[in-house]
């Protein structure tokens, strides 16, 4: 049986040799707070279905090109529908478990267009439901009435719970 080596200095760092044999060598952790660092070597792809006990989750996120309309990457979001202008909604793969999750919403800078831009839940429509959130893109102005919707290029999406 392989054993473990765990060498420290100085400094309070600690690193851990694993054993040179064939085969997986598995490090189970005891549930605690802490940092895990690593000497730059590749580390095995985390999808995130192995985070448990945490008190919010990255549940679904978007990178949407509303000119195009067009998903440039996105995590648990099966489409985007553009609604009209400044207007679309995000349909996740996977439902949420319920209508209480945390939408954020931000426009990216891009050379199409300057100025302030507003991106947020369509509170209007109350289309928020566990398969898909609705959101509105209103250009900034100085009155609300005149806020006008707005496509813009580069609108990222998260969605928590």
């Amino acid at each position: 049986m392989a054993s473990i080596k765990l060498k420290g200095d100085t400094s309070g760092e600690i690193t851990i040799d694993v054993p040179a044999v064939a085969g997986a060598n598995t490090l189970t952790l005891p549930a605690s707070t802490g940092n895990v660092l690593t000497d730059g070597a590749a580390l095995p792809a985390i999808d995130g279905s192995a985070l448990t006990n945490l008190p919010i989750e990255v549940k679904a996120w978007v990178n949407y090109n509303q000119l195009s309309p067009s998903i440039v990457s996105s995590y648990n979001v099966s489409s985007v529908t553009d609604n009209s202008t400044g207007n679309f909604t995000v349909n996740f793969t996977t439902a949420m478990s319920g209508t209480t999750y945390l939408a954020l919403a931000g426009s990216g800078y891009s050379n199409t267009g300057r100025g302030g831009y507003f991106v947020g839940e369509d509170f209007e429509d109350r289309a928020k439901t566990t398969s898909s959130c609705k959101f509105k893109v209103r250009a900034a102005s100085t009155s609300s009435s005149d806020a006008q919707l707005i496509d813009r290029e580069i609108m990222n999406i998260i969605i928590m719970e």
